[in-house]
């Protein structure tokens, strides 16, 4: 029941009528011989100012003087003093509480059934006026559920079938806009938001989310429904149990937006491009049209950074963009890649000539930045789809080719891609055939970068990758096997071949009693392969093959992934045994509490954060925050000993240098661990 009486109202009532809407001390004559304990407490003063005999047995009082003299607040909890000013708010709207609650006379449990109502005190002051039974020796997990109800942060409420509120435990009752409001006032849209505009009887059971009406304004709830029966009256009624999720949704766009978006521009993002790109291309094929690409680059722009400094570079970035967003036809993709490099994926409803001068007649206006006209130039390279290229890797590697001719030939260039930029393609035609007949004939050689202990300066294990060997005897660089293998797909398989001998390894080592532990990047595409989960299980068959052993490592966008397939691989990797390792950490967004959803073993920081002094508060940070969480820290890119000291010191686990010059063919490596 609820009034609107104001306080000042109920004071004067309380003088003049005497079946006013709250009770006094002078209405307590009856309760003096009750068999059960019934006192008032004045919660401004957190003292029993009345109380019938049983009451004082109760409470190990000789007189009522001797118990109105303990000051009960040393006692009470933050908590507990917190409800009180609730009940206390709460009894001016004529709400009644039942509750279980445990009082401690001469530090002895008693715990009651109890309820609270409100009563006048003669300076107008609002006490509680407690009944209770003594349930001390009843079932002690009923007593433990109770408290459990009432000290929860979750929202526990029951309601009957016409909508209306039955119960509130105290976590409800401190977010609802009034005291004991009708389900359809309180959900405002969502599935049981429809449901409820049917008939509250036609709910079903289920968890939702729906936003709902709180004091603090609307907030967005995840809300389990059961159906279940009142105690006491035994009518059917609905359970609704609610925790808040605003702020976790809030995080997940935010995180979502950030996974797409670049940061500074507000632009689509390399992340965006590769994603997106093939089904741009894919409806352009279909809509029987060509799509061209342009890499744009600002020429000069290091020098702006190292003269006016990096805002005056990030002001230029974020104008630079608009500018760029203003020229691109609608519909186009326009994503900046990083640094000063963009990308435009468009339709050839415009010609790319025209573009392409669009684009320099906008950059060639002066920048005004911090008060000063900034000249600029850049250059510019596109490709363009046609029946023998439609793949995005292709126009990619292309325009990439483009970009780096506009640029050799000088500033404010632009150029197209076409087969005669032949020192480049016939670079990247030479790689991908070597990577092709190394794959014919199984001759890639895995290599191994090894890992140390920072307490012992042992080998505990060691990174993996793989080389292509020349006739020579030299290897091609890691960097330019990686880019053309990802250009051509032929990545997919030699990530799959490095995993397989990854793991030979490790089994070949478990056979001889080596402990030393086996480490595999998996990328997003491999944790997508059907072949992939079959395979770890097929070296588990194995006896002798201990799946610790192995360490997975992925990287840390994988752990925001809405891709349920992905999630679900994930988790099967952990639950098979293997270690998980999140590597290159720190050059995303270092969302440390998405770790928590994965038992992760393992974070490698990436070498900008050990090599860089600038980013050496965010590796100590990252450092602080995993061991709270258990997780061992690897430091990658450790050329000399300040660099140990200081990772040593601040409880790095592990380091390694994955560069080209530190990895090792597998005999090289086996002779260190002898």
């Amino acid at each position: 029941m609820q009034h609107s009486t104001s306080k000042t109202d109920i004071l004067e009532m309380s003088k003049t009528d005497q079946n006013s809407v709250f009770m006094s001390l002078d209405d307590l004559r009856f309760a003096e011989n009750s068999r059960f304990p019934i006192w008032v407490f004045n919660i401004d003063k957190a003292r029993v100012v009345w109380a019938n005999d049983t009451a004082l047995l109760l409470w190990q009082a000789k007189t009522m003087p001797e118990l109105e003299a303990r000051n009960l607040r040393s006692d009470m909890s933050p908590s507990v003093q917190a409800r009180l000013q609730q009940f206390q708010t709460d009894f001016w709207k004529g709400v009644v509480f039942d509750e279980i609650w445990t009082i401690y006379p001469h530090d002895k449990a008693k715990t009651l059934a109890c309820r609270f109502r409100g009563l006048l005190m003669p300076d107008g002051t609002m006490a509680m006026l407690c009944e209770g039974e003594d349930i001390t020796d009843n079932s002690p997990n009923l007593i433990k559920a109770a408290q459990a109800l009432i000290y929860t942060d979750v929202l526990v409420t029951s309601y009957r079938m016409n909508g209306s509120c039955q119960y509130a435990n105290p976590a409800a009752r401190r977010v609802f806009p009034s005291s004991a409001p009708d389900l359809s006032q309180r959900i405002l849209s969502g599935p049981l938001y429809e449901m409820i505009q049917d008939g509250v009887e036609n709910i079903a059971e289920g968890t939702t989310l729906a936003k709902v009406a709180t004091v603090f304004g609307i907030r967005l709830h995840r809300i389990e429904v059961k159906s279940s029966f009142d105690a006491i009256s035994g009518e059917k009624s609905w359970l609704l149990t609610e925790s808040d999720v605003s702020m976790a949704e809030e995080v997940k766009d935010e995180l979502q937006y950030l996974a797409n978006h670049d940061s500074l521009t507000g632009l689509k993002n390399r992340n965006f491009l590769k994603k997106h790109a093939p089904e741009f291309l894919q409806s352009a094929t279909d809509d029987h049209t060509y799509v061209s690409m342009s890499l744009v680059d600002l020429d000069r722009f290091k020098y702006v950074n190292d003269t006016l400094g990096h805002d005056a570079g990030d002001q230029l970035l974020a104008e630079f963009a608009r500018r760029l967003q203003k020229i691109a036809p609608k519909g186009s993709i326009v994503a900046r890649l990083g640094g000063d490099e963009f990308c435009l994926l468009i339709r050839n409803d415009v010609l790319p000539k025209n573009i392409c001068e669009m684009f320099l007649d906008q950059v060639n206006k002066p920048f005004s930045i911090n008060g000063h006209n900034v000249q600029m130039n850049a250059s510019l390279g596109f490709s363009q789809t046609s029946a023998e290229t439609q793949s995005y890797d292709v126009l990619f590697q292309q325009a990439d080719l483009a970009l780096y001719a506009a640029k050799r030939e000088g500033n404010n260039t632009c150029k197209a891609f076409n087969p005669e930029m032949s020192e480049e393609s016939q670079r990247f035609h030479f790689v991908d055939d070597k990577i092709k007949k190394c794959l014919e004939t199984k001759s890639l050689e895995v290599n191994f970068c090894p890992q140390f202990c920072f307490e012992t300066e042992k080998i505990i294990g060691a990174e993996t990758s793989y080389w292509v060997r020349l006739p020579n005897g030299k290897n091609l660089p890691t960097y330019e096997l990686n880019s053309v293998a990802e250009a051509t797909g032929a990545n997919l398989q030699i990530e799959k071949w490095v995993l397989q001998k990854a793991m030979d390894v490790a089994l070949d080592f478990a056979k001889v009693g080596r402990h030393q532990s086996i480490s595999v990047k998996v990328s997003e595409l491999l944790l997508q392969d059907d072949h992939f989960i079959p395979l770890l299980q097929q070296y588990l068959d194995n006896s002798k093959f201990t799946p610790k052993s192995m360490k997975l490592e992925i990287t840390e966008m994988l752990l925001l992934t809405n891709d349920l397939r992905l999630q679900n691989t994930i988790t099967k990797i952990t639950q098979m045994g293997y270690q998980l390792v999140i590597r290159d950490f720190g050059t995303a967004y270092s969302y440390i509490s998405c770790l928590q959803n994965y038992p992760i073993s393992h974070l490698k920081l990436d070498q900008s954060l050990v090599t860089d002094g600038k980013l050496k508060i965010l590796a100590l940070t990252i450092i602080s925050m995993a061991k709270a969480l258990g997780i061992h820290v690897t430091a990658d890119g450790v050329e000399n000993q300040p660099q140990k000291k200081w990772l040593e010191s601040a409880g790095c686990d592990e380091y390694q240098n994955s560069k080209e010059q530190h990895r090792m063919s597998f005999k090289e490596f086996h002779e260190k661990l002898k």
